[in-house]
């Protein structure tokens, strides 16, 4: 990253020993140069702790909880408005606050291929949920309330909740318009998967291996010898042993 000043001059990374050229969401600036006194402190290993922590809480949310934060953040990513919220709330002591998984499914078991439902918070879109598969699933947090809940049929929209608190978050209301058609009931949350990955594997488990299937025109032919193998004592096709005299 580089710095123009008003004379042209270039700056880059560390200038000198005293301050420091970076850059931050497409805005650069020039900060002080420091070194921490102790990097290995108490306090900075707490707070290390409280980072992986963090970023394993973070690893752990489903697809709609993930983008709850994407959608709500102001001037950062929604992981490091996750990452914030979690530390802080961790270093007071208190239980960091997770968005509560939301979903919906069409009462009568049909999809609506032209409706949607709709959360915004301070006139701007968090969730845009088409039914086309006659489901709606998404996540919010209580203390970033309150929120309007709309429903959609077409290029027509209506507001038909406002969602204050927890209670309705925790117990999800019936979501309805007549002259849409359209009569939503809360249903089970399915089990939980991030956008493009499962739980487990989010927290760096690996895919169980799979053996490949057995060939039974193969007989009782002895395996061969695979020679890209470290361990594989001779090359594909020669005898393991050399012959006697």
């Amino acid at each position: 990253m580089k710095i123009r000043n008003v004379f042209g001059t270039k700056f880059s990374g560390a200038l000198g020993k005293d301050v420091v050229a970076v850059a931050w969401h497409g805005h650069e600036y020039i900060r002080a140069y420091a070194i921490a006194s102790n990097p290995n402190s108490e306090r900075q290993r707490a707070q290390r702790g409280l980072f992986a922590e963090a970023m394993k809480a973070w690893r752990a949310l489903s697809e709609s909880q993930e983008d709850f934060y994407r959608h709500v953040a102001d001037g950062m990513t929604g992981h490091n408005l996750f990452i914030r919220r979690f530390i802080a709330a961790a270093g007071n002591k208190q239980e960091p606050e997770v968005p509560t998984r939301m979903r919906w499914v069409t009462a009568d078991g049909r999809p609506v291929p032209d409706g949607a439902l709709q959360i915004r918070k301070n006139g701007n879109n968090l969730f845009y949920k088409n039914l086309g598969d006659g489901a709606a699933e998404i996540a919010l947090t209580p203390s970033d309330a309150p929120y309007t809940v709309l429903l959609v049929k077409g290029l027509k929209e209506v507001e038909v909740l406002t969602i204050e608190g927890r209670s309705a978050i925790e117990n999800p209301p019936p979501l309805e318009n007549l002259e849409f058609g359209i009569r939503l009931v809360a249903a089970e949350i399915p089990a939980k998967t991030t956008s493009n990955k499962t739980i487990d594997q989010g927290l760096g488990l690996e895919p169980p291996v799979v053996a490949p299937p057995h060939d039974s025109t193969a007989g009782s032919l002895p395996p061969k010898i695979d020679p890209a193998r470290a361990d594989s004592p001779v090359e594909e096709g020669l005898p393991l042993h050399p012959p006697s005299g």
